[in-house]
């Protein structure tokens, strides 16, 4: 597994990827500077990295977890709540994400 560095004005954090092939494609693409955006507890930034679903995609997460949403090639980092979130509070995604 690899760890990537996020810089933001709020401080640095450390992500850990899995060995994924769009894990693999993201620490290839590496480094790169990107715009946050955020939506809810959501945030998501684009990557120089296009590398399509390869397949399983989903909607729901877990805070901390880190997805790439292939529509926007970006990467998300889910922290909490999104707006589509349930009762349970568990991060929603409005669009499929690897």
């Amino acid at each position: 597994m690899n760890n990537i560095r996020i810089r933001a004005r709020s401080g640095e954090y450390i992500a850990e990827l899995d060995e994924s092939d769009v894990s693999n494609a993201v620490w290839l693409s590496l480094p790169f500077t990107a715009r946050l955006n955020m939506l809810g507890c959501q945030i998501y930034f684009e990557t120089p990295t296009d590398v399509g679903s390869g397949g399983g995609t989903e909607t729901v997460f877990e805070a901390g977890d880190i997805a790439y949403w292939p529509g926007a090639k970006a990467l998300c980092v889910f922290f909490g709540p999104t707006p589509l979130s349930g009762e349970d509070g568990k991060p929603v995604s409005r669009y499929p994400m690897v």
